[in-house]
This record gives C-alpha cells, structure tokens and sequence, in this order.
C-alpha cells in the first residue's frame, strides 16, 4: 500500500512538471533584458530557477524520504562599468522548502544569500584579474555553469571540501589573474583566497587551474556543460586548492562533439582530496566522476549516464559508488528543460538504495 501511494505522488509530480514546462515552453527567452548607457556601460539582469522533486530510499526500513523544493533560486546582474571593468553579482536560494536531517526539518524561509559577487579588470585578453567572492578554480565540474548542466547537479564529491575550509558551494573570497594564450587555447587561473580562518596563523589558501582546449576554444568564466551541438570541444585541464596541509588535486577530461544526428558530450574528472589538520574530518580519499549523454538535435532529448566514486585510503568502510541514469528535454536549449533520473547509491556501512529525482528548469541571462 506504501509502494502504490509513492508512485502515485510520483506520477502527480511529474504530471505537474510536464504541464509547467509546456507552459514555459512557449515563452520567448531569447531576448535580453538590459539597461544601457553606451557601448561601455550597460547592466543586464537574469534569474534561474530550479524546482526539483525527489524520492530517497532509506535502505534500513525500505522507506522514502519525499520532496518538492526550490532546488536554486537566483537572481543575476552583471554589467560593464568601464571598458576594462566589468562586474557580476549573483544571489541565491538553495534547496528552499526541503526537508533534512532526522528527524526531518523543512527550511521555508532561509533568506537570500550571495553566492557571487566580483569584478574582473581585464588589462588584455592574456591578462585580467578577477576580484571579491567566485568559484574556486580547482576542476571542471566545480566551475561549471549550474544553469549549463548535462545532467541534474554536480557531482556528489565535488565540493568535498567546501564546507570544512569555510566555504560555499565551491566559492570563496579572494582575488585571482586569468587569462587566455595562443589563440584562446591555453587557459590559466591562479589566485589566492581566504580560506579556513578557524586558526589565527592560518595561511591563505592557493589555487589555480591550466586548460588546454585542443579545438574549439572556451572563454569566460564559468564552464558549460553541454553545448547541445553547437561546440566542437576537447578540453584537458588540471588545478590543485590548498592551504597548510590541506590540499586538492584534480585533472579532467572534456568532449563536446556533433556526432551523427546529434552531439555526443562526455566529461571524466578525477579529484584526490586531504583534509589534513585543517579539515581533519576530511579524510584522504580519491573521487571519480565519470558522466556522458548524447543529444538527439530533432527532439531536443538528451539521454546521459552518470557514474561516481569515492575511495577513502584509511577507512573503506566510508567507500561509495553512485549511479545514475536519467533524460534531459532542452525544450527552448539551457531556457527551459525538464531533467530526470533514476539513482542507486552503494554505501559500505549502510548498503544500497535508490533515488528519483525531476527538475524543471527556467533561466533567462
């Protein structure tokens, strides 16, 4: 009787989504809200919004922890303030209405937060500073775009250390110099940050990142997922994050090709983690992500796979693997798509269980 109440939230779920992306389906989103002053003063506005639902089992009394919540909530200005100096700030609602923890509480009102806010002086293309809160530039799938995505979020272990060096979601306050060699096919990022500030005589955090694009070449700040046939990528690039005897160590592999009557996209990111005395409950582990969709151009449908894994060196009781299949519908591109997915999730100490999640997503930048 359990069993049958599930699927019929689950059906009504997904039957309100399906009517909702319909809706946003028609809605022009190719124009550009903008003020302008002159060609060097200009400020734009956008928003992304995520609504998500999802069914986690829990694998000791086979049960389903349900929910229907705000995935992000984001509103977006950027602009250019001079020719040189340009300026991006960005506000966020994060899992807005989700229940957590045991027992469950829903957070329903937790206010807004800035997730970015930074200014980028470009001297050249070879050359240019970024300044003020941003992405920490350890590894492809940390700074891709969440508007962009392939498949429903970022990996599991991406953000591995983000809470315990006092961060967020990846982000951290500091300056970086960026830049773009040979034609726009070398890439270098390399900055200093905050960090974790729980000592006094905590030194600053280090980190940077080098890509090579070996064809077409990316440029600007954050990644993109998913080109949906409109890129012929082959990136590799490596970064590290560190701070004491804290570190990170990552190396990634990109393709984003047209491939028959469609695109193939295929990204694999390899990460080793040590919290060292700085995030001592950060233990050294290694993390895989390994994930790859192909997009068929005439029904805008992208079917993708995703495969995760995390290998602790000093307790494999604390070993996972994750995976996870799912269809995403760009029903207007990257505007508006509809996303799901079927995961299992294997834990050593507590086995095995499953997960459904849907997204429906609006973005307009």
């Amino acid at each position: 009787m359990k069993h049958k109440k599930n699927s019929r939230g689950l059906l009504a779920a997904l039957g309100f989504t399906l009517i909702v992306s319909l809706f946003l389906s028609v809605q022009n989103a190719s124009a550009q809200l903008e003020l302008k002053v002159n060609d060097s003063i200009n400020i734009k506005f956008g928003v992304l919004y995520q609504e998500q639902a999802d069914w986690t089992q829990n694998p000791t009394n086979d049960t389903y922890a349900q929910n229907i919540f705000i995935r992000r909530l984001r509103f977006i200005l950027k602009g250019q303030i001079t020719p040189n100096l340009s300026f991006f700030f960005e506000t966020d609602n994060p899992n807005l209405g989700k229940a957590s923890g045991s027992p469950p509480t829903k957070t329903i009102s937790s206010g807004f937060m800035t997730a970015d806010a930074y200014l980028t002086w470009r001297i050249a293309d070879p050359l240019m500073f970024d300044m003020g809160l941003f992405i920490i530039p350890a590894c492809r799938n940390c700074a891709t775009n969440a508007a962009l995505l392939m498949p429903i979020d970022y990996g599991a272990y991406t953000y591995s250390s983000s809470v315990g060096i006092q961060g967020a979601n990846g982000r951290d306050t500091g300056a970086q110099a960026r830049g773009y060699l040979f034609g726009d096919h070398i890439e270098y990022r390399v900055g200093i940050f905050q960090g974790n500030r729980s000592a006094v005589n905590n030194p600053l955090r280090a980190a940077g990142r080098l890509q090579v694009d070996l064809l077409d070449p990316e440029v600007g700040f954050l990644y993109t997922g998913t080109y949906l046939g409109a890129g012929k990528v082959l990136a590799l690039g490596a970064g590290y994050d560190i701070q004491k005897d804290y570190h990170t160590y990552a190396t990634d592999l990109f393709l984003d090709h047209p491939l028959g009557p469609g695109s193939v996209t295929a990204e694999l990111d390899y990460m080793i983690f040590d919290g060292g005395s700085v995030i001592p409950t950060l233990l050294k582990q290694h993390d895989w992500l390994t994930q790859a969709g192909y997009y068929i151009s005439a029904v805008q449908v992208m079917p993708w796979f995703k495969v995760e894994e995390k290998r602790v060196d000093s307790d494999h009781t604390l070993n996972e693997e994750r995976y996870q299949l799912g269809v995403s519908y760009f029903l207007l591109g990257h505007n508006v798509s509809l996303k799901g997915g079927y995961g299992r999730v294997h834990q050593e100490k507590t086995g095995s269980a499953n997960l459904f999640t849907f997204q429906l997503q609006g973005y307009y930048l």
